[in-house]
């Protein structure tokens, strides 16, 4: 397997991951190193993920992808930021969040619009993008269990990655 191949796969593994870490933590089931360590593991992966794909990334709907992770890579500085220098949660670590909890949803049906509607992907991104309303509903008011909205982000999200790695080889 190339290094390339091996990498588009990680997102489908990690990115479930964090939501998880993230689930873990809000429910104190694990401490903040927990989310120190996610955010070591995405400074690391996202720019290696940006050098191994760029090229492939720079075709058709793909562009928009490499940009949802160009401006998701200065997201997860700012809140890596946050979270290390102790910058306060709601002006760096929300707006990642919610940034990484909404964003890929609509790009994901947005894709699926430029792929003329591909069922799975359209699926994927309607679950992923409610999933991210209501993480950003619970993060603002708390009307809405936390759960729900880390569950459907972690289904939509692997799936849309999982189903555009299969449109691509």
């Amino acid at each position: 397997m190339k290094l390339q191949e091996a990498v588009s796969y990680l997102p489908a593994l990690l990115i479930p991951l964090a939501w998880l870490v993230t689930l873990l933590h809000n429910y104190e089931l694990v401490g903040l190193r927990s989310i120190e360590i996610m955010h070591i593991v995405m400074l690391v992966f996202l720019p290696l993920f940006l050098y191994v794909g760029w090229e492939r990334l720079n075709k058709g709907v793909l562009k928009i992808w490499r940009n949802v992770i160009v401006a998701g890579l200065m997201f997860t500085v700012l809140g890596s930021a946050g979270i290390f220098y102790n910058l306060g949660a709601s002006l760096t670590f929300f707006p990642e969040l919610i940034y990484w909890a909404i964003v890929p949803g609509i790009a994901t049906v947005y894709t699926s619009w430029k792929a003329e509607w591909n069922n799975n992907l359209l699926y994927s991104g309607l679950i992923g993008t409610v999933g991210g309303i209501l993480f950003t509903t619970y993060i603002y008011t708390g009307l809405v269990p936390l759960w729900v909205g880390v569950v459907l982000l972690g289904i939509g999200q692997k799936y849309s990655i999982l189903t555009a790695i299969r449109m691509d080889n």
